[in-house]
């Protein structure tokens, strides 16, 4: 059966003359009559009885071979409005109209369906009442998918006139429009209505209500505009975010939502070499964040302020490493101080100076052969600190070849009694 129907269009006057006989001419005017009463129409609209997504349904069409028919995926089984009785099902499937852009209707909806060479074909749902999430004929039995009460607050978005609109039954909606002067564009990419107080208690109110976007309220976005202000609220207090975000002829991306994921992939093959992130400006990268900013690698490296592989990079400084390292240090300084203040002979001198080269020994050996404040993750654009000399440490050549400086002013003069004064020995000559 193909669809199609005539449809009257014209009333039939009564032909007789007043004996109530029909005369020739009044046979002709009858047919004539008759003939021009009717329609005809090619296209019908039918009720959606299934919808064929699921090749593991038991119902799901099969082909000539016997297995699943993969062709007749999103092909709908009606039952046409006029030219089949109430209750029965057209024998034959109705494919997508469009291979590309593609609406599949739910139970109960209203489809218009027409036939090609042998195939019936579906148009997209008919707007009976005017809502995107489900536009059902009353009183038809739908299995649950979706559930209207659970969609009645996704509704059309709110446009001025030009604009150019593709909106889902579940809150999402791709919307092209223009600034206010009608000049410049944007697009909107929405997904998840807003569901604020204020929103939900309007639409309620009345259920005709259009969804006006907003870019913070909504539960995920993408705006692209051309000369529009996006008033993106910041989740982390920043001096840097701009206050006039895409106004004066400037473009603008912005994307919002509760976490941005950006994901390079990559196998390391031949038919995936690898992925990389890239992002250049030619003023400033910005970054700013409530709790931490956090960068890592597994096996590699992370390099600041230079390219990888460049000769004068260096490995980062870990601070807390070389602090311990450095009151190391400082500590056997001042030890070595307090036993020479203290020291009476020669001998205690002597063992002072031994022990301070015996830590500056350790200390020096420690850090030659394991640098602990250097990172093994992160570089930086400095060339690398000089190779200690190889030679030990030789604290009397220290001491004897030192440069004292002279004291003038903090020189202070004291006389003593003395209560005897012995001539020294002589030296033989």
């Amino acid at each position: 059966m193909q669809p199609g129907y005539r449809k009257v269009t014209n009333s039939v006057a009564s032909i007789g003359n007043s004996t109530g006989f029909m005369n020739q001419s009044n046979v002709v005017d009858l047919i004539e009559q008759m003939s021009t009463q009717e329609e005809f129409y090619e296209i019908e609209p039918a009720q959606v009885v299934k919808c064929h997504l699921d090749p593991k349904d038991k119902d799901f069409p099969i082909g000539a071979n016997g297995n699943v028919d993969l062709s007749m995926l999103g092909a709908v089984t009606v039952s046409l409005k006029y030219s089949q009785p109430t209750g029965e099902v057209l024998d034959e499937l109705a494919k997508p109209l469009s291979p590309h852009i593609i609406q599949y209707p739910i139970i109960g909806e209203v489809v218009n369906v027409a036939s090609y060479l042998g195939q019936l074909y579906y148009f997209n749902p008919l707007n009976l009442f005017g809502k995107v999430n489900m536009n059902r004929v009353p009183f038809s039995k739908g299995d649950g998918k979706p559930y209207e009460q659970l969609t009645k607050f996704n509704r059309k978005i709110y446009c001025e006139q030009g604009d150019t609109v593709i909106q889902g039954r579940f809150g999402q909606s791709i919307h092209f429009g223009s600034d206010s002067n009608f000049v410049q564009p944007f697009m909107k990419l929405t997904v998840g209505q807003s569901k604020s107080s204020n929103n939900i208690t309007a639409k309620k109110f009345n259920e005709n209500l259009a969804h006006v976007e907003d870019v913070n309220l909504d539960e995920a976005n993408i705006y692209i505009t051309n000369n529009g202000h996006i008033p993106l609220r910041n989740a982390s207090p920043s001096q840097m975010l701009s206050k006039n975000l895409g106004g004066n002829l400037s473009s603008v991306i912005s994307l919002n939502a509760d976490s941005v994921s950006l994901n390079a992939k990559g196998f390391g093959d031949v038919s995936s070499p690898g992925g990389d992130i890239f992002g250049f400006a030619d003023r400033n990268i910005n970054l700013s964040a409530q709790t931490s900013i956090n960068l890592e690698t597994e096996n590699g490296t992370v390099n600041l302020g230079t390219y990888v592989g460049d000769s004068k990079a260096g490995p980062a400084v870990i601070g807390k490493a070389l602090k311990d390292f450095l009151d190391d240090m400082l500590l056997a300084n001042l030890s070595f101080l307090n036993e020479m203040i203290e020291a009476k002979e020669d001998k205690d001198i002597k063992g002072a100076r031994e022990k301070f080269k015996k830590v500056i020994q350790d200390l020096r050996s420690e850090l030659a052969s394991l640098p602990r404040f250097y990172s093994d993750k992160v570089n930086v654009p400095n060339r690398k600190a000089p190779p200690l000399p190889e030679d030990d440490l030789d604290l009397e050549e220290l001491f004897s070849n030192a440069e004292w400086p002279e004291l003038d002013e903090s020189v202070v003069n004291k006389q003593y009694e003395v209560e005897l004064v012995t001539d020294p020995a002589g030296v033989r000559g």
